[in-house]
């Protein structure tokens, strides 16, 4: 893979997260935002013995920095270092985990590779949101903010359950993605569809299900 492409990529990736966070956007788009970055680190770790991980580090910057970008831009209207403060810190937290999921895969392979992407990854957003300086607005399971009726599920996990799910569709979509792309072939594959229409289907017809059938309680007030 050229330098250029792994730039496109990353930046793919800045732009596919954006939308989620306006108010015309879905949160769904957030299922396959992080595929093109995966797939530049994907590029690395196939290529690991002439690539540095600090290598990836620069692709990673290029799309959190984007999306920060794309997304907190108004905090200038208040105050102008604001923004410059914005993209250094949330570009940080959301770089460094990813450079680490990189290195733990890069030793431990795959498997443990996207699950210490996870668990690292919301490791930081529970940190983001306890340190003395945060940046709450874009949490990853923010991004559902305009499909509340898909997400009632919130209400056992908060929103660091939905940071779960967007990296979990991510790495799962990513899997099939280089399935089907090896061996074009549903059957082939199914183990890693099933997977994949599950872990989208289960949380979705929970939450519709508790989405329409809830009951207010009624405690009047005077």
């Amino acid at each position: 893979m050229s330098k250029k492409t792994r730039i496109l990529l990353s930046v793919l990736s800045g732009l596919l997260l954006t939308p989620a966070f306006y108010q015309w956007g879905t949160g769904f788009m957030m299922f396959i935002a992080f595929i093109p970055l995966l797939q530049v680190e994907e590029d690395h770790y196939r290529n690991r013995k002439k690539n540095r991980t600090l290598s990836l580090l620069w692709y990673a910057v290029i799309s959190f920095m984007l999306f920060t970008l794309l997304t907190v831009w108004w905090v200038k209207n208040s105050v102008a270092v604001g923004i410059i403060a914005a993209l250094i810190v949330n570009t940080s937290f959301m770089a460094v985990p990813f450079i680490l999921f990189h290195y733990v895969k890069r030793h431990t392979g795959p498997k443990l590779g996207y699950a210490s992407l996870i668990a690292l990854w919301v490791a930081f957003e529970f940190l983001f949101l306890n340190v003395q300086v945060n940046f709450p607005w874009i949490i990853l399971g923010n991004a559902f903010a305009n499909d509340i009726r898909f997400i009632q599920w919130y209400e056992l996990t908060g929103t660091l359950g939905g940071s779960v799910w967007v990296l979990l569709m991510n790495v799962l979509l990513f899997e099939l993605f280089l399935g089907l792309r090896k061996k074009f072939s549903f059957r082939a594959n199914r183990s890693k569809i099933s997977w994949v229409v599950g872990a989208l289907l289960i949380p979705v017809i929970y939450s519709v299900i508790r989405f329409y059938t809830y009951e207010e309680e009624n405690r009047p007030v005077e």
